[in-house]
């Protein structure tokens, strides 16, 4: 694992150029692929990983120069007696990994940087990936459900969320209703185009290759205030132990349907999460 993430290293200068692309030419289609076969598959120590194959306007190879031929298939999670949905890729051939990738409006060609905020007294970015963190605790909860219901040792389950300018990782401990997530990390270096940021880099290799790299968790996790979904889930908490991957016969919900559509996503301690967040700036 070690030799891997070295020969990635040393071969950084070809993941830039996989990724270098104009970003207003480049769909979040074009944009994951590149992700994909540049970044995560080359940090992951396992050799499988597939796209989700619901993807509209499917490319069949990389869009960069080095066209290698993508892997697709189904991402799709969930209990149809709860919601289910499709992660945008999954590492493993057992799933290991879930990488989520965030829009606005499902629009692709809108320009990160134009999100503002609505007027304030401090006018505060709103990027991506904060205003899609419904769907990302969502799909955090129910893929570490699933990976729990595999392996009753694992805890702090990853998903990966993703933007063109930024990486953020969502633990959640599906036992212990505990969740965790970091800052927002960039990317690339700030000033070098397509220059991948050194911290991004390593958080990533230590993120999809938790299942080789955790070890058992420290006493002082279970002092951490609890997320509150097992309480916001009553009697429906029994149907999160049969969480499968795999396409349903039922229509399809939108993750985020299920807790910030109904009215009750402030119901879950989304401030503990967010106190986390502000503690652990550093993964």
């Amino acid at each position: 694992m070690r030799q891997a993430t070295y020969l990635f290293l040393n071969s950084a200068v070809y993941a830039e150029a996989g990724l270098e692309h104009e970003e207003k030419q480049l769909s979040g289609n074009e944009w994951m692929a590149r992700l994909v076969v540049h970044v995560l598959s080359r940090l992951y120590i396992g050799e499988k990983y597939r796209l989700d194959s619901h993807y509209r306007n499917r490319l069949p190879r990389c869009p960069c120069p080095c066209k290698i031929n993508l892997k697709y298939g189904s991402t799709h999670i969930g209990n149809p007696r709860t919601y289910y949905g499709c992660l945008d890729v999954i590492m493993g051939v057992d799933g290991a990994v879930a990488v989520c990738e965030t829009k606005v409006n499902d629009e692709d060609d809108i320009d990160e940087d134009e999100i503002i905020a609505e007027p304030s007294d401090e006018d505060v970015k709103v990027t991506p990936l904060s205003q899609n963190l419904p769907q990302l605790h969502s799909q955090t909860i129910v893929f570490s459900f699933y990976q729990n219901n595999c392996n009753n040792d694992l805890t702090f389950v990853p998903i990966i969320g993703i933007c063109k300018s930024h990486i953020q990782f969502h633990f959640y401990d599906s036992t212990r209703d505990i969740y965790l997530m970091s800052c927002e990390i960039p990317l690339f270096e700030d000033n070098i185009p397509w220059k991948l940021n050194l911290s991004a880099v390593v958080a990533i290799w230590l993120v999809v290759n938790y299942k080789q790299l955790m070890g058992s968790c420290p006493n002082e996790i279970e002092k951490l205030e609890k997320f509150g979904f097992h309480n916001f889930c009553g009697e429906h908490l029994q149907y999160y132990k049969d969480i499968k991957l795999g396409p349903f016969k039922t229509e399809p919900v939108q993750f985020q349907d299920f807790l910030q559509g109904t009215g009750n996503y402030r119901k879950l301690n989304v401030g503990a999460c967010e106190a986390v967040e502000r503690k652990y700036t550093d993964i």
